[in-house]
């Protein structure tokens, strides 16, 4: 070898910056110089190396990022395929508006509990109607807050479907950037929607079970106590008047011990039914306990006529019972008073009616004493 010339070969590196890596070399076994047009050819030879060296680097990023999209792509479908069928399982839905004017955007579950076909995007201010006028006006209310102050959402209300079946919702949501709520124009709300109908049913269902009397279908003591503490509240706000019968059942044990429990067990439910007829317009009944009852009156027919009350109560108390040829006469004493200052808690009311309560009874044992 008797000639040799080189050129450096550089490729540029992550940091921007060109790094030689090797040269492009030219021999001869004959002895030469390198005129200036050789040199330039020499160093044209030698971008021309780099150029695909920097091609084929390219090609090799190019195929990774092509590999890890697609690799991407497929967990994004899976995931998809798996956010859809827990969207099913969960009777659960997502939703993004632009507000005020929308467009609305809702996912495939939204459509299900909507009992809709799958399409196109519905219209906010016809989505809005599958609502009962209150919920509407709450909905309305609750996307102002989320706008002005950035509180989310969170609401259930009465939902009536496509179909016309009426369901219990839940609707959460937030702004999609926390700072949207300081830009101008359009804002974008995100969020959950899910079907709570059969929890929510469940829920009624134990608090009814909570707070009713299992025999008679009343409410239970614990209901009593918190309904008259409300009554007693609105009482004091409103200026209003309110009375607190009770009912004790006269000879009951007696019942009980000559007929046998279930014809005792009948006539609690049929005072359970007396309790609740039309003519006392939306009191309160309850069970205490044993054989005593008791009745929040507040409609204001009602409460200007106690005498009244206590007559038509002891008069449909009066009820034959028999078995196996063996009658005896069911029949309840009343006792009733009004509110007064002086009743501050739920045990002071009750406590007056209780005195009123056993004066009447001893009233009417003497009646039955002297009538003997």
């Amino acid at each position: 070898m008797r000639f040799y010339a080189g050129a450096p070969i550089h490729a540029i590196a992550d940091d921007g910056r060109r790094h030689p890596i090797g040269a492009l070399c030219v021999l001869d076994t004959h002895p030469r110089s390198l005129n200036a047009a050789g040199r330039k050819a020499l160093v044209h030879l030698a971008t021309l190396a780099e150029a695909a060296i920097a091609a084929r680097t390219a090609a090799m990023q190019a195929l990774a990022i092509a590999v890890t999209a697609d690799r991407q792509s497929s967990v994004l479908a899976r995931q998809d395929r798996i956010f859809r069928q827990a969207e099913r399982m969960a009777a659960i839905g997502s939703w993004r508006v632009l507000w005020p004017d929308g467009p609305l955007e809702w996912s495939d579950g939204v459509f299900r509990i909507h009992e809709l076909p799958l399409g196109a995007q519905p219209d906010p201010s016809k989505a809005i109607d599958h609502y009962p006028p209150h919920a509407r006006e709450q909905i309305a209310q609750a996307l102002t807050d989320v706008i002005r102050t950035g509180v989310p959402i969170d609401l259930e209300l009465d939902f009536t479907t496509a179909l016309g079946n009426p369901r219990r919702v839940r609707v959460q949501g937030e702004l999609e950037h926390a700072a949207q709520r300081n830009v101008d124009g359009p804002v974008a709300i995100v969020g959950i929607f899910q079907d709570v109908t059969d929890r929510h049913a469940l829920e009624l269902t134990l608090r009814r079970t909570a707070e009713t009397d299992a025999l008679t279908g009343l409410a239970n003591r614990a209901a009593f106590d918190r309904a008259l503490d409300a009554a007693i509240t609105r009482a004091r706000t409103a200026a209003t008047p309110l009375l607190l019968a009770l009912v004790d059942l006269d000879g009951f044990k007696a019942i009980n011990d000559t007929l046998g429990h279930n014809a005792g067990d009948d006539v609690l439910r049929g005072v359970g039914q007396i309790l609740q007829a039309p003519w006392l317009r939306g009191s309160l009944a309850a069970r205490l306990g044993g054989d005593e009852f008791a009745v929040i009156v507040d409609d204001p027919a009602l409460v200007g006529a106690p005498e009244e009350i206590i007559s038509r109560l002891q008069e449909a108390l009066q009820v034959p019972v028999s078995v196996d040829g063996l009658a005896m006469i069911s029949a309840g004493t009343v006792g009733i008073a009004a509110l007064e200052a002086d009743c501050q808690t739920v045990r002071d009311f009750v406590h007056r009616v209780d005195i009123v309560l056993y004066r009447a009874k001893r009233e009417r044992i003497g009646e039955r004493r002297r009538a003997a």
